[in-house]
This record gives structure tokens, C-alpha cells and sequence, in this order.
């Protein structure tokens, strides 16, 4: 049976920092005869949609519809998924939607979205004392008093932070087949 790779992108500042990476990994899977679609999510990079529109449910279903896509366009009847980041949540949603997906691979993965929020949350605080500005609130905060808020860069809308706030990798991808997480960073220093 023929295989196909699915590449679900991360969110904000993540894409624009893996979308090279992300362009030449899918490249090198096509020519090694393995058909290969990025995921390009409603509202985010060049997709149609204002940023307010992205979310998790609605990157899901961008997920979901590559799949099928893919699936029609080169016949296979497996998948993989690859995500990076918070995008290996996307992945194991997507994949619990569909039969044709057993495999997802998590590149540098989060095991929650409540990290990836957190990380955003220390982000604009250090951005914020950067700027010498006052210290903003919680990244709930921000978004409850003005709607969206701003972190290196990129807008936060209400869909993406409440949409990933209480996924678990660990309840996405209870069902999988298989699920591979490529970890990276400095080793661990071995203990005396």
C-alpha cells in the first residue's frame, strides 16, 4: 500500500521559523517517492483568512482536508502526519478523525498546549521588558481585555489560545497506531 505524508505546520513565530525546514523536508520526501502536502492553515502565512480565524479546531479540519486531498490527488490509502511543536497536537486530532492515519510524527514536540501557551506568556514578557514597557498580564488577560494580543510579532486571537489551551498529547494520541517524537536540544549531562 502506498504512503503519503501530511506536514501540519506550527502556529505564529514557529512557522515563519520552520517553513524553510519545513519546505526542503517536504521536498526531499517527494523525491524520495513518498507524496508529500503542506498544511496550509485559515489564516496564517498566505491562506485566505484573517489571523483572527485561526484556531486548533480549524487547523484540524485544514489537516483533515489535506489528508483527503492528498489522498485524492495521488491515490495513496496510508498517511503520516508530521507536526511540529503544538503542531503534533494538530497532528494526533487530525489523525484520530480518519482511518487512514495511524502514524504521526512529532517534531520537537509539546505535550500540551498549555506549554506552548506558557512559552508565549514568557515570551511577551520578556518582550515587554525589552521594550522597557510595564509588565503585561496573563496572555488571558490580554486577550480578554482587548481581543488579541501581540507576541514577537504575531497576533493572538481568542480561537488559537482557547482552542490549544487544554489539549494533551497524551488524550489525542490515545488511539494511534504509532506515534514517533523527535526530540531536539543539548543531551542530558550524565550525573556523577
Amino acid at each position: 500500500s502506498a504512503t503519503g505524508v501530511v506536514v501540519a505546520q506550527p502556529f505564529l513565530l514557529e512557522f515563519q521559523r520552520n517553513y524553510r525546514r519545513e519546505v526542503l523536508s517536504a521536498t526531499a520526501l517527494s523525491a524520495a517517492g513518498f507524496p508529500t502536502l503542506r498544511v496550509p492553515y485559515q489564516g496564517q502565512g498566505h491562506s485566505a483568512g484573517h489571523p483572527s480565524e485561526l484556531g486548533f479546531d480549524t487547523a484540524v479540519v485544514d489537516t483533515v482536508s489535506a489528508i483527503t486531498r492528498l489522498q485524492d490527488r495521488s491515490g495513496v490509502d496510508q498517511v503520516v502526519i508530521i507536526g511540529t511543536r503544538v503542531a503534533t497536537l494538530v497532528a494526533a486530532a487530525a489523525a484520530s478523525l480518519t482511518t487512514s492515519v495511524r502514524h504521526v510524527v512529532g517534531w520537537d514536540p509539546l505535550a500540551a498546549g498549555s506549554a506552548w501557551l506558557r512559552e508565549l506568556g514568557r515570551a511577551a514578557k520578556v518582550q515587554a521588558m525589552r521594550d522597557e514597557d510595564t509588565a503585561p498580564g496573563s496572555l488571558a488577560d490580554q486577550l480578554g481585555e482587548h481581543g488579541e494580543t501581540e507576541v514577537l510579532g504575531s497576533s493572538v486571537y481568542p480561537a488559537l489560545y482557547e482552542g490549544v489551551a487544554d489539549r494533551s498529547l497524551v488524550e489525542l494520541a490515545s488511539d494511534l497506531e504509532r506515534l514517533c517524537l523527535v526530540q531536539f536540544g543539548k543531551p542530558d549531562k550524565p550525573k556523577k
